[in-house]
Formats: structure tokens, C-alpha cells, sequence
């Protein structure tokens, strides 16, 4: 845009200094003519009163040899210089006329070539209004581009915190599961271990009270006594046999614990992978108005760029149709 300004500005000059030289020649050709004009006067007046002398000459002096041949001579030669009087008068009319005209064309052209200055310099300052709204909307723009952008980076900032908090409560979870597990299994064989010693403890008593039955049985009088005890060993055995069930049951209660827990970090697992997902296609979407905005750039900036373009080749056509037709030689009339 400034180097068109600087063009259209030195255009102007060189018009101003072509104008200013043409006044110059034509203010010398019309001084050279004024000249040739008093010269003209100056010779027809010598003619004149060359004619008045000739005219006074005394008749008596006629008579001479070869005065009326000089005097006829005389005569052709006043004749001939009256011709190239009125012939030079002639010419310098035409000279004359041709000049006015030539300035009254000169005056027109370079009245059109200020009105198409003119014309060039309002739409110049048209121009350089769109460009500077253009520039403003441009700044808008990118104003805008510049917080989606800061948005974008707030929301993948906030994305990677939650997937880190996720992360780590999922390794917590994991810890946590781990630790139950050890927790459970561990009391379980504990109680598992210790009912198996009861039980084996158990087992041996029985064996021992079959055998003692087994040794006794011809005593009447100790049978009673030993299925009093095979009877007690039988209700500690039952005991023992409750403290399982119960003990069964809690392990049951544990392992249905451990399902929910399982249940739950699964869960939350589900959530994490549907929240990667949305945080994926938030991305997507703003890759997407990312992408929209700047193909509207682009695109805008093309037209622009096609506009200027435009009205740059209009304004040199008219500057060189200005040149041509202030330049361009008066046709003669």
C-alpha cells in the first residue's frame, strides 16, 4: 500500500514538473512570437515608407536611364516582401492558434489527469479504510484464535491433572486391593491353619477314644464313663464344627467384600476409559474449529490479496491512460 502511495505521489510530481515545462515552452514560443509579430510590424512599416518615397520621387527624374527598372524592381521586391508578410503573418496565426490550442487541451488534460488523481487518491483513502478495518478484524481474530487457544491449553491442563489424579487413585485402589487381599488371605489361612490343627487334634482324640473303647469294651462299668467322653469329645467336635461354618461365613462376608471392591475399580476404570474418551473428542473438536478458523483465514486472506490486486491494476491502467493522454501530441486542426 505505500509503495502504491509512492508511485501515485511521484507520478504526480513528474506531472507537475511536465506541466511546469510545458508552460515554460509554450511562455517561449509565444515570447518568439511576439517577436516575429514586431518584426513583421517593424518590415511593413520600412515597406511603407520605402512606398511613400518611391511615390514622392519628382516625375522629372523619370527620364533616366534605368530608374524604371529599379523602380519596377522596386515594386517586385515590395510586392514579394508584402507576400512573405502575409504568408509569415498567416503562419504565425496558425502558430498561434495551433498553440491555444494545444494549452486549452493541456488545461483539459491535466484537469482530467487531477480529477483521475483525485478519484485515485479517494479510493486510495477507501483502501486504506477496508485495510485498517481488515487489520482490525485481523487483530479480533486473532485475539480470539489466541483464547481459544489458551482455553484449549487450560482444558488439556486440567485433563492431564485429572488423569494424573485418576491414575493415582487407581494405583491406590490397586494398592489397596492388593493389601486387602493379603489382609483376607492371610487371616484365612491363619483360622484355616489353626481349625486344621483343632481338627487334627481332634481326629487324634477320636482315634484315641476308639481305641480306648476299642481296649474297654469288656468294662461295663467304664462304658458309661467313655461315651460320657466320646459324647463331650462330640460336642466340642460340633463346637469346632460351628466355629468353622462361622468362620466360613466370614470368609464368604470377605471374598464378597473383595467382589465389590473389584466391582467398584472396575467401575471406576469404565469412568476413567469414557472420560479419556471425551477428553479425546473435546481435542477432536477443537482440533476441528482450530482447523475451521484457519481455512477462514486463508481463505479470507485470498480474497484480499485478489481484491488488491484488482484495484492495484485498475490504478495502473488509469495512471498510464493519464500518462498517455497528457503526453499524447495535439492533433492539428
Amino acid at each position: 500500500m505505500n509503495d502504491v502511495r509512492r508511485g501515485i505521489d511521484d507520478s504526480l510530481v513528474w506531472l507537475e514538473q511536465e506541466a511546469r515545462a510545458s508552460r515554460d515552452e509554450q511562455s517561449k514560443i509565444v515570447a518568439h512570437l511576439d517577436q516575429l509579430q514586431r518584426q513583421i510590424y517593424d518590415i511593413g512599416e520600412q515597406l511603407e515608407l520605402s512606398q511613400r518615397e518611391i511615390r514622392t520621387i519628382d516625375p522629372k527624374f523619370t527620364p533616366f536611364r534605368g530608374l524604371p527598372q529599379r523602380t519596377e524592381q522596386l515594386a517586385e521586391s515590395a510586392e514579394h516582401i508584402r507576400h512573405q508578410v502575409t504568408t509569415n503573418k498567416a503562419e504565425v496565426d496558425n502558430a498561434l492558434r495551433l498553440l491555444q490550442a494545444e494549452a486549452v487541451h493541456d488545461r483539459e488534460e491535466r484537469a482530467d489527469a487531477m480529477r483521475r488523481i483525485e478519484a485515485a487518491t479517494s479510493q486510495l483513502g477507501v483502501i486504506a479504510a477496508s485495510v485498517a478495518q481488515v487489520q482490525a478484524q485481523m487483530a479480533q481474530v486473532t485475539q480470539a484464535a489466541a483464547t481459544i487457544v489458551e482455553r484449549q491449553r487450560e482444558v488439556e491442563d486440567r485433563v492431564a491433572q485429572f488423569g494424573l489424579r485418576l491414575d493415582r487413585s487407581i494405583e491406590v485402589h490397586r494398592d489397596l486391593e492388593e493389601r486387602v487381599k493379603t489382609v483376607v488371605f492371610q487371616g484365612l489361612e491363619d483360622r484355616f491353619a489353626v481349625v486344621f490343627e483343632r481338627l487334627q487334634v481332634v481326629g487324634e482324640m477320636v482315634q484315641r477314644t476308639e481305641r480306648t473303647v476299642a481296649a474297654f469294651a469288656q468294662e461295663r462299668s467304664l462304658r458309661q464313663d467313655v461315651l460320657d467322653q466320646v459324647g463331650a469329645w462330640r460336642d466340642q467336635h460340633t463346637r469346632l464344627e460351628a466355629r468353622v461354618a462361622s468362620t466360613e461365613e466370614v470368609a464368604d462376608r470377605v471374598l464378597t467384600a473383595v467382589d465389590k471392591v473389584r466391582g467398584e475399580i472396575t467401575l471406576v476404570e469404565g469412568r476413567h476409559a469414557g472420560l479419556g474418551e471425551r477428553v479425546a473428542g473435546i481435542r477432536r473438536d477443537i482440533a476441528e474449529v482450530v482447523d475451521h478458523v484457519r481455512d477462514e483465514f486463508a481463505r479470507y486472506n485470498q480474497l484480499q490479496e485478489k481484491h488488491r490486486r484488482k484495484q492495484i491494476e485498475v490504478m495502473q491502467q488509469e495512471l498510464r491512460e493519464t500518462k498517455f493522454h497528457a503526453f499524447r501530441p495535439p492533433e492539428e486542426p
